[in-house]
């Protein structure tokens, strides 16, 4: 969210600089909008810099996400030299931001590990910065040297390299997780294999939940805390030489895990096309998505469901054929977070789920950039990689939670899948309570 602050700025320091450290607080709302209706002055030359927020009329200190003030007032890359005057700036994260060593000097508003940028001085009355949390100010810090809080190391899996995933690329590579004190190793595991680790404790959560949430009625004490993908981005794709569904009897079809996400949309589109998978087509492990697409390029496999971006390089690079796509035609609730019965309180989990989170929303937010990521975490173009996020985007949550009707027309899905009388109970398999609360401290809507 964004916060509208007032700044003060001041000559830069050359002696005795006192310094602000600003921690951040575990509780309270983390994000706010401030207005002001006036700034006051510049300060007197060489007097204390500082910047502050009025909210309902209510005059508030607000001087935060501001790091390694040094004397001579300018960014590691040399930029944003600050002035006496008042003036527009903009604070944008250049991450790997370290929240927990935040600076102001005595005598300059000075960005560190932020990029500052100032706007011309027409601008003279407003200043904008972009806060991803909340701070406590803790005063009189002599020196620079504090030492830093060390990184928690966490451990997510997730089952293919595709835009599914991308909600932990962005937090990975946007900082987020860093924000929340954690060094976050993400991991690709087959779905299966991923929830035995994660009852076994070798990991944190999982990020592929769609199995997770088939093996839940067969035991596995494990609940999903978050949904980030609620329809399939699965497209059915076919050799160049086999055109129809009818070309497909007798082929041999790949999928990365049995009875996971990517399995249950290729049966049902080839369901809704009149074949019956269980005997016009043999479906073996194929891998993830673009092993998939080496076994059609190589013959292994006839049939893949693909996701983006490697569905584009299979139609434009190998010339397959697509056959069908199941992004709109029904719900599946693919990817999020998944965790343990026993720690869904976990405060480390909800660290976990506000870096997820803060990754999703600049997701929606910002196509270049996540195109960008796209293209690193994937391998792909820049091209490739802005048609996978347009083609997907309304695929995701904003929120981490799905609708009442979305949910349960999954769970219908699947008991029809797994042979049960009725689908199970909701409660059994989601608790959106932490994200609830993760929503709420972000301005999540």
């Amino acid at each position: 969210m964004t916060v509208i602050l007032g700044i003060a700025m001041a000559a830069c320091p050359q002696s005795n600089p006192r310094y602000i450290r600003f921690a951040r607080v575990a509780s309270a709302v983390r994000e706010a909008l401030f207005t002001l209706d006036a700034l006051h002055k510049a300060p007197p030359r060489g007097s204390l810099g500082h910047a502050w927020g009025v909210e309902r009329g209510k005059k508030l200190h607000a001087a935060f996400l501001l790091s390694a003030a040094s004397s001579r007032c300018q960014t590691p890359t040399g930029k944003a030299r600050p002035d006496r005057q008042l003036g527009k700036a903009e604070l944008t994260i250049a991450p790997p931001m370290e929240p927990t060593i935040l600076f102001l000097g005595n005598r300059g508003l000075i960005a560190g590990s932020l990029e500052l940028r100032r706007a011309p001085s027409e601008y003279r009355r407003m200043a904008k910065f972009v806060v991803p949390s909340v701070l406590l100010i803790v005063l009189s810090m002599p020196a620079l040297g504090l030492a830093q809080m060390p990184l928690q190391k966490v451990t997510v899996t997730y089952s293919s390299r595709s835009i599914a995933s991308i909600d932990l690329y962005v937090a990975q590579d946007r900082g987020f997780f860093r924000e929340e004190g954690l060094d976050p190793q993400l991991v690709q595991v087959r779905a299966t294999a991923a929830i035995a680790a994660l009852v076994s404790g070798e990991v944190h959560a999982l990020g592929s939940v769609g199995s997770v949430i088939r093996a839940i009625p067969r035991g596995a004490p494990v609940k999903v805390l978050a949904i980030s993908l609620r329809r399939p981005v699965f497209w059915l794709v076919s050799r160049p030489e086999l055109k129809t569904f009818a070309d497909l009897k007798g082929k041999v079809m790949g999928t990365t895990t049995m009875g996971g996400s990517q399995h249950t949309a290729g049966i049902r589109m080839l369901r809704r096309a009149g074949l019956n998978p269980d005997k016009d087509v043999t479906v073996v492990l194929g891998g993830d998505v673009p092993t998939q697409l080496q076994g059609l390029v190589n013959g292994s496999i006839q049939v893949g469901i693909l996701s983006p971006p490697i569905v584009i390089v299979a139609r434009d690079k190998y010339k397959m054929n697509i056959l069908a796509s199941a992004i709109d035609e029904f719900s599946s609730l693919q990817n999020g977070l998944a965790v343990l019965d026993k720690h869904t309180r976990d405060p480390v989990i909800k660290k976990i789920l506000r870096a997820r989170a803060k990754g999703n929303r600049y997701f929606h937010q910002n196509e270049k950039g996540t195109a960008e990521i796209l293209a690193k975490y994937l391998n792909v173009d820049m091209s490739t990689a802005l048609e996978t996020y347009r083609v997907s985007r309304a695929a995701f949550t904003t929120n981490g939670i799905p609708t009442d009707s979305e949910i349960a027309e999954h769970l219908k899905g699947d008991a029809e899948i797994l042979g049960l009388t009725a689908p199970i109970a909701p409660a059994k398999i989601f608790d959106f309570t932490l994200q609830r609360e993760v929503n709420q401290e972000l301005g999540a809507k």
